[in-house]
């Protein structure tokens, strides 16, 4: 469905390869162990690696398949590559920790330096060493850009009692 977007479409083609994978386990021809149990183990090598940013081969030693295994279990069960299974969690990773620091922190314009310099550190930590291909690659995936998640939240905040001045927040009287 074309309506379903970003981190909502991931957890959800997620949550349906697990149970299509408990339900009609597909079995690799030259073991017997279930490739369900290889994809759940890439996934999981995913995500306790992605800062990390594993290559396919490496993806697939973890999980005891070939890298065409891999792609064709990736490709056939969840509908995308393991690189782009990869790259849209480290954007998840991205956002949420964008959103997370929003909240804690100051209420910035999404023009502020201080707020630019965080999303690049962030940007980085989760291996996106392009800027600019990281904010396309981003507006690509939710839509808007990264600065968006905190002006967004600030629109918010400013409805409960604060407003903007400069890069720092000033509650009102």
């Amino acid at each position: 469905d074309d309506r379903v977007l970003g981190p909502m479409r991931t957890a959800l083609n997620r949550r349906l390869a697990v149970v299509i994978l408990d339900t009609f386990p597909i079995r690799n021809r030259g073991d017997d162990v279930p490739v369900a149990n290889r994809l759940r183990d890439a996934i999981r090598f995913i995500e306790l690696h992605a800062a990390e940013r594993p290559s396919v081969p490496t993806i697939a030693a973890a999980c005891g398949l070939s890298q065409r295994g891999l792609q064709d279990v990736f490709a056939r069960t969840l509908d995308t590559t393991p690189h782009r299974f990869l790259r849209d969690h480290r954007l998840d990773r991205v956002r949420e920790e964008l959103l997370r620091a929003d909240r804690g922190g100051p209420v910035a314009p999404a023009d502020c330096p201080l707020v630019s310099s965080g999303i690049a550190a962030i940007a980085r930590r989760w291996g996106f060493t392009n800027p600019g291909r990281f904010a396309e690659t981003y507006r690509d995936r939710f839509g808007e850009g990264p600065r968006n998640p905190a002006a967004m939240l600030s629109r918010h905040r400013r409805s409960f009692g604060r407003r903007e001045v400069g890069c720092r927040r000033v509650d009102n009287q």
